[in-house]
């Protein structure tokens, strides 16, 4: 039989295993998404493609990957999209800058790397959106936060 001390952790694990892949989850996809628009779609008009945005593009929160470690508590969002034809990561495209393949393009003759997945990293951990939404989840989850 569990002692209250173990069954006060297994709760309180479960609950922090909950806010990760949800509310944790949904406040990195966000940063992501802004940080697409500031650092992407800002830094460059294209001419020879049209943007699908958050219909299948950078910025569409179902096209992250999301992988949860929980046992090193960790949180992985990537936006893996593809490219119009499905053979290409936009991602590693868009933050490279590398292996554009429209000839006549300006971003193809002039690489242009536009790296969004790190500014997004250190706009979360400048912020407190991580934090309030764990302790949200806490709250839920019957904890008193303080």
């Amino acid at each position: 039989m569990k002692n209250d001390a173990e069954i006060f952790a297994e709760k309180l694990e479960n609950a922090i295993h909950r806010a990760m892949q949800s509310t944790v989850a949904d406040e990195v996809k966000l940063a992501i998404m802004e940080s697409v628009q500031e650092n992407v779609y800002d830094k460059y008009e294209p001419t020879q493609y049209k943007r699908r945005g958050v219909n299948g593009g950078l910025a569409d929160p179902n096209m992250m990957d999301q992988t949860y470690d929980a046992g090193a508590m960790t949180l992985e969002i990537r936006s893996s999209g593809k490219g119009a034809h499905g053979r290409k990561d936009v991602a590693e495209i868009v933050e490279s800058g590398q292996g554009y393949t429209w000839k006549k393009s300006q971003i193809a003759q002039h690489p242009f790397p536009r790296p969004f997945h790190r500014p997004a990293e250190e706009r979360l951990a400048q912020g407190n959106e991580i934090d309030n939404a764990i302790k949200a989840e806490l709250l839920k989850s019957g904890f008193d936060v303080r």
